[in-house]
């Protein structure tokens, strides 16, 4: 029997202030998975890069596994929200790139979800209701071991290990798949409903 149920998706998640900054109950900002990077890529940002003898042309695929987000977590919270990917630090704050800031982190069911964003630059803001610019990509420092394995029945060559959060920043196409500011939220009695519907069907077959 199939169950037509109507998504009544009315509750906006973001809300905007008396300032004009932007305010969002959750979001995803990261997932654990297999992605793929450039060599140079791992060789400039893992810690241990330089020291792995990869060919920097060359397609690796990491894991981020759902260990390593979860002890990763509270080191995003409260960090920079930034218009784009740029190296940040006390002495160097890159303020022309900061549009809010992240709130709490957690690790929930394979992803990071940070409580709330808030978005204070209007540029940002505008990119995110337009659609252009709304997906999300985390900077942090990491060590990268080179052993291959399987993850959910993906292969890949080596993990991200130790990760540290350093900013999260909003870009046009996140590596990792759902990472995007958050709009409307399907009511938990639906969710429930769905995953009831799949676990009967799973059950069946």
């Amino acid at each position: 029997e199939v169950m037509n149920v109507a998504l009544a998706l009315d509750r906006s998640l973001r809300s905007i202030d008396a300032d004009g900054h932007m305010k969002v109950e959750h979001s995803v900002i990261s997932r654990a998975c297999v992605s793929p990077y450039k060599g140079e890529e791992i060789i400039s940002g893992a810690i241990n890069g330089a020291t792995l003898n990869l060919d920097p042309n060359r397609i690796y695929r990491l894991l981020r596994s759902p260990a390593e987000l979860a002890r990763a977590a509270d080191s995003f919270t409260g960090k920079p929200l930034l218009l784009r990917h740029t190296p940040i630090s006390a002495d160097q704050p890159a303020k022309e790139s900061w549009a809010g800031t992240v709130g709490t982190v957690t690790f929930e069911d394979g992803a990071l979800i940070a409580r709330p964003l808030v978005i204070w630059d209007g540029a940002a803001i505008k990119l995110i209701e337009s659609e252009q610019q709304r997906e999300l990509s985390c900077g942090y420092r990491y060590r990268c071991l080179m052993e291959p394995g399987n993850y959910q029945g993906e292969a890949f060559a080596g993990q991200m290990l130790d990760l540290d959060g350093q900013h999260v920043a909003f870009v046009e196409e996140a590596r990792v798949g759902g990472a995007l500011v958050a709009d409307q939220q399907i009511p938990e009695e639906i969710i429930k409903a769905m995953k009831n519907r799949t676990a009967a069907a799973v059950a069946k077959t």
